[in-house]
């Protein structure tokens, strides 16, 4: 897993790096899960469980939930990276300010 080094920012700033940081765990979760769901797509013996049997069993691997929650991942940390790059501006444009 990778950890971004964590350092005295401002507070957009720190809140984006563990934005981005929550982003890369989520797709950490989610390479591991399709990885999972397609190990276990491969099995030569399978067994087909009822949507009764599956109720309620969110922690069973799946390909479409991992792809989805990978996509999702891929959107936070953009959305995380924009906040660094909005709050660093924000910055730079108020010590201008005060500079003059």
């Amino acid at each position: 897993m990778t950890h971004i080094r964590p350092t005295a920012y401002p507070p957009g700033i720190e809140s984006g790096r563990i934005g981005m940081q929550r982003a890369v765990d989520m797709q950490n979760r989610a390479a591991q899960e399709v990885a999972q769901a397609g190990v276990q797509g491969m099995a030569s013996d399978t067994v087909t469980l009822s949507p009764e049997a599956l109720s309620g069993r969110s922690d069973l691997p799946s390909l479409d939930r991992g792809l989805i929650d990978s996509q999702v991942a891929q959107y936070l940390a953009l959305a995380n990276a924009k906040v660094v790059s909005t709050s660093a501006e924000t910055a730079q444009s108020v010590m201008d300010i005060l500079g003059d």
